[in-house]
């Protein structure tokens, strides 16, 4: 008889607390005097389950548990069960009874099948004793200590099928609507709690409305608080529901996406009244997870799935705390988005993409309408929700993946909608670059040889191509005939490749020995800036990429040939076996991307940036090639053209009060510029009263031999804001370098608690949703934190920017870009680097003031925007706050004095 014992320890080295005991006959509860007794009331003939709750759950405690234990125990930590459930953590004897009787619940409800197959992953994983809760919900439920081994489970009976359930509405709708939305104020303050009237708003909606009604691109550039969102929505609901068209709003960021779904779509509806709309999110498919994934890597048991588990997830702990939490909870809430699954903190990002990836629906391996799950897919369910609804909010990325001028598939939203709000506009060029960016390594040959090897060993494929020719049929034996030649010629297309990559390997080896590349970095190889050496070894490149491209086709072709055999179910050769289908989409894929990448290897090329990342240094030589873009704007321009009506929308477009960095980034020339509508809506928050920057005169470089002193300021500066400033502070870097160092400096002096750091304190959500819950944070981070990151309130008071943010003068893009404007005669720092550096300066800046009611302080370390001849282009960006200059000590008493100004008007 399975029993649990909860134990709740209050303090770390102290067994002094309550406990309760749990049986099917008993439930009672006791002091705990120490842990000699614990067992005390434990049934003899029971395996007890310990949970382990509070401050002492540790591995010195659960050491001395277990030398006091009944034989058999099994453990679980109640922070485990936490998360493995969605709980927050039970802070008291009271909340650990009531969150056990709501696990109680969950466990009952996970299907037999599942629930063996958990008890066989743990075994699997030697975890038997951490989670051993699956095991003894099992046996409570079966009543035997010696279980059969579980069988595949069988998904479908957990997911019926899904439907769309969404059509886009249309009806008449008056013209005059968005005016009297706006001016009846009883419809905005059943949208906001605290309703004021936001002029710069209605006038960013009109804008919007004109541009959609007169099939113009409107670029604007919305200032904090002006309430972009809804700027945009609100038109863009009207013109769909008068049109009947479908309308998209692409995001670069996922945190956007959320908050558009979760605040700002309830809120127009609220707003919109009687006249509803339906708005759908659609993600890359990567987001979703795929049920037939999850069935034959996750819940099946054969020699193929525990080899894919091996590869996803080598070793228990942290990762298959994760991997369990995925598996109950999509069980539990059928919800597909990946995104929506938060991943322990102490879990590896390694970890955690291996495992995503292992039951994500990636399109190398969907099997689209040959899938037995396609009726319960979570991307076809939400891509059909999303061609049936008014507007679909999805991102940069997916919109330039989908975008073909030439297609005009039904089932390709960007190809069906002929309305376009691009929400971060600021992103845009570096999102299409991305996009376009193709790369080719050195173990790209090699996998696809291995990739082509695995799938011949498959034992159905073996039987068939074993065949006799003159067994099959007439029309099936000149295929056979075709398969079994190619397949014999497979070990020489591998050794050409594995040569091939040693000739480049020699070639680079030598050309790092004479100094024309690079042994352990990147190294740009361009016509124009090329040395005689370097164009040499750009030219040989490319021989050798060319004698790769047969060996590549001959693998297309069989693949090809391959995928015949699951064309007809008549035929002699059929096949059916999906995990083979799966393999040869992978396979198929895997060629298409070698092909493209090899196509894509011109140094020469004028338009593309080529360079080389490479680590010639151990014993196997490893490098990539990379090309992208020069210009992305042909590209946007094509998208353009090919729309009814372009809105890009942004904080941070313009520099010093000018678009011109966005025209030429985006390719609008003098045509398109007066084509389109430009406008510039400014914030409505008062900056001088609410915000003070304040700039640093005397930081010592962060570089060279004043480094050290430089990292010893920055910690002083930190370290004063903390003991003046109440409420959180959000320091922001350029390199995670120089976060590091400084997070190993603060280490002794800011409670850990207090103190969160990038990379080390869970991932981005975990991080900020701590940071906002309060409590005077101080917050370590870098690039991914200078925008979209959203804090009202006395959380966050203070932003220390510890150096004006221009990229890397050794990132290949950048600097690629920077030659080809320097060999026109341009000046590539005026016209490239600063802009985007400024850009990003308000960005990081706008982290500050999220409302009416804030108030505080941004520090800048960096001398340069007080003392450079450039220095103006970032204070003129900025919406005018309140400005002091001065050494980091009298920056401290300025500041100190501008938040008790606060103070004083507050009493």
């Amino acid at each position: 008889m399975p029993a649990v014992l909860l134990l709740h320890f209050e303090s770390r080295f102290s067994a002094s607390g309550k406990a309760v005991l749990i049986t099917e006959e008993t439930r009672s509860e006791w002091p705990v005097r120490g842990r000699e007794d614990a067992f005390d009331k434990v049934p003899a003939n029971a395996r007890p389950l310990v949970l382990i709750s509070g401050l002492g759950a540790d591995d010195y405690q659960l050491d001395l548990l277990l030398a006091v234990s009944p034989k058999g125990l099994g453990y679980c930590f109640m922070d485990d069960l936490a998360y493995l459930f969605s709980l927050p953590i039970p802070e008291d004897i009271k909340e650990l009874s009531t969150a056990w009787q709501y696990i109680e619940k969950a466990l009952a409800e996970i299907a037999d099948d599942l629930l063996a197959q958990l008890v066989e992953l743990v075994a699997e994983y030697s975890e038997e004793s951490r989670f051993g809760i699956f095991r003894h919900e099992l046996e409570k439920r079966h009543d035997v200590l010696n279980l059969p081994r579980a069988g595949n489970v069988e998904m479908d009976p957990w997911y019926p099928a899904k439907q769309s359930g969404v059509s886009r509405e249309r009806g008449n709708v008056p013209t005059d609507l968005l005016e009297k939305l706006y001016s009846a104020r009883e419809n905005m303050a059943r949208a906001f709690k605290q309703y004021e009237e936001r002029p710069q708003q209605q006038q960013m909606s009109e804008a919007v409305a004109s541009a959609l009604e007169d099939g113009k691109t409107l670029v604007v550039e919305a200032g904090t608080g002006v309430g972009k969102s809804l700027g945009y929505l609100l038109p863009l609901a009207l013109h769909s529901a008068r049109t009947g068209e479908l309308c998209l709003v692409s995001t670069n960021t996922i945190n956007l996406q959320q908050q558009l779904v979760e605040q700002d779509v309830p809120r127009l509806q609220q707003i919109l009244g009687e006249l509803q709309v339906n708005v759908s999110l659609l993600k890359g498919r990567e987001h979703y997870l795929c049920i037939k994934r999850l069935q034959d890597t996750w819940l099946a048991n054969n020699s193929g799935a525990r080899q894919r588990r091996e590869h996803a997830l080598a070793t228990g702990g942290n990762g298959l705390l994760f991997l369990l939490h995925m598996l109950i909870s999509t069980h539990r809430d059928a919800n597909g988005d990946m995104d929506s699954r938060r991943a322990p903190e102490q879990l590896r990002l390694a970890d955690r993409i291996r495992i995503e990836r292992s039951m994500d629906c990636s399109f190398r391996t969907c099997l689209g309408e040959r899938c037995n799950y396609k009726g319960n897919c979570h991307y076809f369910t939400q891509r059909n929700r999303a061609q049936a609804s008014n507007i679909v909010i999805t991102n940069h990325a997916l919109v330039f993946a989908l975008f073909d001028p030439a297609d005009d598939n039904a089932d390709n939203i960007v190809s069906n909608s002929n309305v376009i709000v691009f929400d971060e506009a600021h992103n845009l060029e570096s999102s299409i670059t991305s996009q376009y960016t193709a790369e080719v390594g050195n173990e790209l040959p090699v996998n696809l040889g291995n990739q082509l090897l695995e799938v011949l060993q498959n034992d159905a494929l073996r039987r068939r191509l074993e065949l006799p020719a003159e067994s099959v049929a007439e029309g099936s034996r000149d295929m056979l005939i075709r398969i079994q030649r190619q397949t014999l010629q497979v070990p020489g297309w591998i050794k050409t490749g594995v040569s091939v990559v040693e000739q480049v390997n020699n070639l680079l080896s030598q050309a790092s020995l004479k100094g024309h590349v690079d042994s352990d970095e990147s190294t740009q190889l361009t016509p124009a800036t090329a040395t005689p050496n370097q164009t040499r070894v750009m030219e040989l490149l490319g021989q050798l990429a060319q004698r790769l491209l047969p060996v590549v086709d001959r693998y297309q072709r069989l693949t090809a040939d391959l995928n015949l055999l699951f064309a007809n179910e008549e035929a002699d050769l059929y096949i059916n076996d999906e995990g083979l289908q799966m393999d040869l989409m992978d396979l198929r894929v895997s060629v298409e991307e070698c092909r493209t990448a090899l196509e894509n290897w011109q140094p020469q090329n004028p338009e593309a940036i080529a360079w080389f990342n490479s680590d010639l240094s151990g014993v196997d030589p490893r490098w990539d090639y990379k090309t992208a873009p020069l210009h992305i704007g042909s590209r946007f321009q094509s998208l353009r053209k090919a729309k009814h009506s372009l809105v890009l929308c942004s904080a941070t477009l313009t520099v010093a009060d000018s678009f011109d960095y966005i025209r030429r980034s985006l390719g609008f020339d003098e045509e398109a510029t007066n084509e389109s509508e430009w406008l510039k809506l400014n914030s409505p928050f008062d900056y001088a009263s609410q915000a003070l920057l304040a700039i640093a005169t005397n930081m010592k470089r962060p570089t060279g031999d004043t480094r050290d002193g430089y990292l010893l300021q920055l910690e002083e500066v930190i370290l004063g804001v903390t003991e003046m400033i109440e409420g959180g502070t959000l320091v922001l870097f350029n390199s995670y370098r120089d976060l590091n160092q400084i997070a190993e400096k603060l280490s002794g002096s800011i409670d850990d608690k207090r103190l969160l750091v990038q990379g080390r304190s869970g991932s981005r959500t975990q991080i900020a949703d701590t940071f906002r819950d309060g409590g005077s944070h101080v917050l370590l981070a870098t690039r991914s934190f200078w925008e979209g990151f959203d804090v009202a309130g006395d959380a966050l008071s203070c932003v220390i920017l510890a150096k004006l943010p221009f990229a890397n003068f050794k990132d290949p893009i950048h600097a690629g870009r920077q030659r080809h404007i320097e060999s026109l005669g341009g000046d590539s720092f005026r016209e490239y680097s600063l802009p985007l550096a400024a850009m990003q300066f308000k960005q990081g800046f706008g982290r500050l003031i999220r409302s009416s009611s804030d108030r505080g302080v941004v520090f800048l370390l960096d001398s340069r925007a007080a003392s450079s001849n450039y220095g103006a282009v970032f204070i003129s960006s900025l919406p005018g706050p309140r400005l002091v200059t001065g050494s980091y000590q009298s920056c401290l008493e300025q500041a100190r004095s501008f938040m008790e100004e606060e103070q004083h008007v507050e009493s």
